[in-house]
Parts: structure tokens; C-alpha cells; sequence
């Protein structure tokens, strides 16, 4: 039986409520984040609270609370919460680890290091690899666990240990499925005793299965022999939007990357070798989801562009650019997703990106969903392998509560009490719609 207590947060359904970032310790790193963490505050909503992570140089002991609340001032004026233009004031909460106590380096990338989990009464929960705490985010031993620490005492959250390595990048949460990088599964092979790989890999599903609380678990596999890497965190080129009514049957919307001529730059033509196989590996996943029908879990597939950076010469790596690396929210009557904007000037100043930016933004509208794009140094970071989703994690969802939905589990059908609404913080569209969104319940 999967776990009735607690089950992994959604990456699609619910409100956003809390938002975790980092102030990492590099100055060149503050530099290139500063305008998206601006942009950022002013996109998201307002009622979503902020916590950022940052260490403070010197003891505790030693700092005197003057000093310490400077730099907090500092961090909060860094995220524009308390300047001249802010458009308003956010809770924005300053987590403090001291490096009298915590050695290690502050990065910007806090999505992978532990996933979050809820419970049916809505107590948030950290799921901590206990045995693996060489974390993306964080670059001594034991960081992920000391941050996971502080996080916990902040939010209230209760910490699950977990003894198999997990990646947030690499795992995308539905209702009550998970969408998992094969490599990620696969890497946990080396602890678990058994006769087969084949019964390995059986007992990594059924332990991440139990973990995170979920039914169905889906290994997610690109077929990929050129530059594997590119595919390896799933969050680059596919992200969850919910649910849609199609052919009398609610599926859940899938959004993955797609490379075409007019996504492609940077001199490589689409007949280069490295463009061909992702373009081919990213197909062959749309044709594995859209033929997917495993206990009534369907997938309506809708592709979007996919930035692609692949110069002429033979031993340049291609560079992805994601507009699926995004949150997602999907509840009441809200569609909302929120984007990274990549920008370059093109020969007349304008940005080179405005068409490909266009045609995601009606891909998104065409289903409902009221997209933001947040600002910033995109590109820059882009080429470490991850984009906004990977600097960022939600720690708290709302309006989940299950008990205003109709549901049956095993045929995955529900009523809706309700027409849903396409809605941004200014305004309100009130065209009815099929009532295509839902949650199932704990079991």
C-alpha cells in the first residue's frame, strides 16, 4: 500500500503560497540573479511568500544583532522587497546559516536537493536523502541536510529521511503519479541486493513509490546517445499542466519541448547530427505519452518551443534554452504558468526571441492558462543546465482541499462544482469553460 500520510507536493496542482530561493555567496552569481529575482518578485503574486536561504560570514557570537539585521535589510532590498519602486511589500522571510556552523557554499540552484511532500491535512513535509547529502544546491556533505534543518524549523515542516538519491529536476509530480528521469532510478541501482537489474529497478519503484506517496510512477526515457546530459533533469523540456477533457475523457496536459527551425540558432542547420538526435529523442517521448493508458492515466501531449543553441563546430556542445523549466499552478478557476524570458538583441535592438516568446505565450492561452514571463540574465544561466524552475521550489500549495471534487480513482473521472476561468491579478475573463481541471483524493 502507498504511503496514506504524506504524498509528494504537486508540480501542477494547487496555489503557490511559498517560494524558496538562494542568495548564493558568489558575487558573480548575485550579479547575473539580481534582475530575475526582481522580476520574479513582481510577477508572482503577491500573497506568496519568499524565503531565501543566504550565509552570513562570521560567528554568531561574534556578529551582534545590529550587523546581522543590516544584511538581512541588505537581502530584502536585493529582492527589491523594501526600495523606492517596489510595488509592493511581500512576506519575504531571511533563513541565516551561520558559518560558524555550516561550511559549506550557498548556490543558487535549490530545486534538487529534497522534494516536499503534504499531507492529507495540509502539513508540509522535507523529504531528505539522508545518505546523499552532496547536493546541486549546496557543495559540502552535509549541506542538504543542515538547510533542510533550518527550513524545517522556518515552515513548520516535519523531516521524512529517504535512503535513495532524489533530484528535483529530475521528478515531476501529478496528482497521484510521478514522472521520473530513468537515470535517477537507475542511479540507486548500486543499493539495492537483488538476483536481476530488472528486479533493482522493480524495488527502486516500489521504494519511491512508497516514499513519495504516490500509485503510479513513470520512468521517463530519451533515447538519447549524443550528449545524454542534455536530457537528463526532465524539468528542461517537459512540464505538467493539469487536466483537459478530450474525446469524452479527462487526460493530464503535458507540455514538451519541441526544436524547429525557427527555435534553432547559433549557425547548426536541422540536418546537423546533435540537433537531429534531440530532435529525434524529444518526438520519441511525445509518441511514448501520447500512447501512454495505464489505468485510465492518459496524456494529452502539446508541444512548445525549445530553444536550441548549436553552433558549426564540431566539439560545442548544444545549449537548450526551456520554456518548460516554469511554474505551474492549476486550481479553483486559475490557470497560471510562469516563465523564464530569454532575450538577445537582434540587429535592429529588439529581441532576437520575440517570435518563438510569442508562439509559447498562445500555445499556453489555447489552453486556458494565463502565462508571466519573468525577466533576467536567462541566457547566462541557462548554460549551467537549468532555468527558472531549477532556482526555485515550492514549498506550499493551496486550495487543494479534495473535498470540493467528485472523484473516482480508478477511472481517474470527475464532476468539477464549477466553470473554469482563465484570470491574471487584473483581470477576469468570464467565458465558461468544459470543467477540465481536478484533483483525486487521499487514499
Amino acid at each position: 500500500m502507498h504511503n496514506k500520510t504524506f504524498r509528494a507536493l504537486s508540480s501542477v496542482y494547487g496555489r503557490i503560497d511559498q517560494l524558496l530561493f538562494a542568495f548564493p555567496d558568489s558575487d558573480k552569481d548575485q550579479q547575473e540573479l539580481e534582475t530575475w529575482y526582481r522580476s520574479a518578485y513582481k510577477v508572482i503574486p503577491q500573497h506568496v511568500r519568499f524565503l531565501v536561504i543566504a550565509k552570513f560570514e562570521g560567528a554568531r557570537e561574534t556578529i551582534g544583532k545590529r550587523r546581522e539585521r543590516a544584511y538581512i535589510r541588505f537581502i530584502r532590498e536585493f529582492f527589491g522587497n523594501i526600495s523606492r519602486d517596489a510595488p509592493f511589500e511581500r512576506m519575504l522571510t531571511v533563513i541565516l546559516c551561520n558559518k560558524s556552523e555550516f561550511d559549506g557554499t550557498i548556490r543558487a540552484w535549490v530545486q534538487d536537493p529534497f522534494m516536499m511532500l503534504e499531507s492529507a491535512a495540509g502539513i508540509p513535509a522535507i523529504l531528505e536523502q539522508v545518505h546523499f547529502r552532496h547536493a546541486r544546491g549546496v557543495t559540502n556533505e552535509f549541506g542538504a541536510m543542515y538547510i533542510a534543518d533550518l527550513l524545517a524549523a522556518v515552515t513548520d515542516s516535519v523531516i521524512k529521511p529517504f535512503p535513495y538519491k532524489i533530484t528535483g529536476g529530475k521528478i515531476l509530480v501529478g496528482d497521484n503519479y510521478l514522472l521520473v528521469s530513468d537515470s535517477l532510478l537507475k542511479s540507486n541501482r548500486e543499493y539495492i541486493q537483488a538476483d536481476s537489474p530488472k528486479e533493482q529497478d522493480q524495488a527502486i519503484l516500489e521504494a519511491y513509490r512508497v516514499g513519495l506517496g504516490v500509485q503510479d510512477i513513470i520512468p521517463v526515457k530519451p533515447q538519447l546517445d549524443r550528449h545524454p546530459i542534455l536530457l537528463d533533469h526532465i524539468d528542461m523540456f517537459m512540464n505538467l499542466g493539469g487536466k483537459i477533457f478530450e474525446n469524452g475523457r479527462h487526460k493530464e496536459l503535458l507540455f514538451i519541448g519541441a526544436i524547429d527551425e525557427d527555435s534553432l540558432f547559433g549557425g547548426a542547420g536541422m540536418d546537423n547530427p546533435d540537433v537531429r538526435a534531440l530532435v529525434a529523442a524529444l518526438d520519441g517521448l511525445e509518441q511514448f505519452f501520447a500512447g501512454f493508458n495505464e489505468r485510465g492515466l492518459e496524456f494529452k501531449v502539446v508541444r512548445i518551443p525549445l530553444l536550441c543553441e548549436r553552433s558549426t563546430r564540431s566539439n560545442d556542445v548544444p545549449h537548450l534554452y526551456s520554456y518548460n523549466n516554469c511554474l505551474v499552478e492549476v486550481y479553483d478557476r486559475f490557470r497560471n504558468v510562469y516563465m523564464p524570458r530569454y532575450y538577445r538583441d537582434d540587429a535592429r535592438g529588439n529581441n532576437y526571441f520575440a517570435a518563438v516568446e510569442a508562439r509559447v505565450e498562445r500555445v499556453y492561452r489555447e489552453y486556458g492558462f494565463e502565462p508571466f514571463f519573468v525577466d533576467g540574465n536567462f541566457m547566462a544561466v541557462s548554460n549551467s543546465r537549468g532555468s527558472f524552475h531549477c532556482l526555485s521550489k515550492v514549498l506550499k500549495r493551496s486550495h487543494t482541499d479534495a473535498r470540493s471534487w467528485d472523484i473516482s480513482y480508478s477511472h481517474r473521472s470527475l464532476r468539477y462544482n464549477g466553470s473554469r476561468r482563465s484570470v491574471n491579478p487584473t483581470m477576469v475573463r468570464d467565458e465558461a469553460l468544459p470543467p477540465d481541471v481536478g484533483f483525486r483524493s487521499f487514499e
